[in-house]
């Protein structure tokens, strides 16, 4: 169990100091970038020096362990600062430093305090417990009282900051930022509040455990991920958009398939050179994920190719399965029937239409807009009669 919650809080504090690191790199001159790489970075050492391993190495390094205990809750204290200037820095749009510089000088007030309550609650910190002294249950259960109200103030300021955001924002990926920043700042508050657990711990029986729990350090994952979501959201298309297009201009490949090996079989000559051994092989394949916007492109190519190769052997009407309205769909079944008797006709030597008389491509522009006619008139192509 051990291994699993150092694992689990090394993991969460390699999330929050890369994140810091990140965000020290693009703080610039932005206040609310520094509180949150100043947040990260304390949250991300914390949980560090508070895995159960650290603690063990550290016990053998120092001889009194209590101070590392009280610098983890050092830590933890001024990210809940940190939270609480962010969402101030949200909150007021004008350059009044005044709250700011309030709750600065209140986050030190209630560090002094903190601090002041551990030291005379004259704890002794061994390899598994922090034990308190005779007749100071109370002292430190208020210690660690403290530490959750201040925190679950600060996150509960923060959440309300970014409801208010939330509620101005259209949907898109800023709002779904800020959404993701108000679940983490309320997981935080879950998490903060777990500390109900040692403050039971430290009433009852005088001691609490040393180093974080397992559902302590799952708690801060769950913050980690959903912050560094949150406050990155807006770098996911960027992130994103290229694996996106390739992954859907290799699923538009493979859809258009069935149109083109049709195409290709009876116009073998359509197949462009370097593009593989001839349509036989290529068929089925599916193209390497960073070429696959290029082989899409080749494929509409030949496609279009093969409709004005068949350009003799259209006819001028052809019988649609009936259907409602004139809509995009109906006209892609009308392109598809047209283009299948097309095919039998070439395969029977019937050539009913005098050369030129080929309607005309229906699409033209970009690559997309294309992509999405030929899907329509495959499945059209492909669909049962009568469907």
């Amino acid at each position: 169990m051990t291994a699993v919650t150092d694992i689990t809080a090394y993991a969460a504090a390699a999330v929050f100091i890369v994140f810091a690191a990140y965000r020290f790199s693009a703080a610039g001159g932005d206040s609310t970038q520094r509180y949150i790489y100043a947040f990260s970075l304390c949250v991300g050492s914390a949980l560090v020096l508070n895995a159960p391993s650290s603690m063990e190495a550290l016990g053998r390094l120092i001889a009194a362990r209590a101070p590392v205990v009280e610098v983890v809750h050092g830590l933890k204290m001024g990210a809940f600062t940190c939270i609480a200037l962010i969402a101030l820095t949200l909150r007021n749009s004008t350059d009044d430093r005044g709250p700011v510089r309030r709750h600065i000088v209140a986050g030190v007030a209630v560090q002094a305090l903190s601090a002041g309550m551990f030291a005379a609650s004259s704890v002794t910190v061994g390899p598994d417990a922090v034990t308190v002294g005779d007749g100071r249950r109370l002292l430190f259960a208020g210690y660690e009282m403290l530490f959750a109200v201040y925190g679950i103030g600060c996150l509960a300021m923060l959440v309300g900051a970014l409801a208010g955001h939330i509620r101005r924002e259209a949907n898109g990926v800023l709002r779904t930022g800020l959404l993701l920043m108000a679940l983490s700042a309320g997981m935080g508050i879950v998490w903060t509040g777990w500390s109900a657990h040692d403050i039971t711990q430290v009433l009852r029986y005088g001691h609490q455990g040393v180093g974080e729990d397992l559902p302590s350090t799952l708690l801060s994952v769950a913050v980690a991920v959903l912050a560094a979501g949150g406050a990155s959201a807006t770098r996911w298309p960027v992130l994103l958009g290229g694996p996106l297009r390739w992954w859907r201009a290799q699923r538009s490949y493979r859809a258009l398939e069935p149109l083109w090996a049709a195409l290709c079989a009876e116009l073998p000559e359509i197949a462009l050179a370097g593009g593989g051994a001839g349509p036989a092989r290529r068929r089925g394949r599916r193209p390497p994920v960073r070429r696959a916007t290029f082989a899409l492109y080749r494929r509409v190519i030949e496609i279009r190719d093969g409709h004005l190769a068949l350009r003799p052997y259209f006819e001028d009407a052809v019988p649609v399965p009936p259907g409602e309205g004139e809509g995009p769909a109906r006209a892609a079944a009308r392109e598809a029937a047209a283009i299948a008797a097309a095919l039998a006709n070439r395969r029977a030597g019937r050539r009913p239409a005098a050369e030129g008389a080929l309607p005309t491509w229906p699409v033209a522009g970009t690559l997309d807009a294309e992509t999405a006619w030929l899907l329509e008139v495959t499945y059209a192509f492909v669909a049962p009669p009568g469907v």
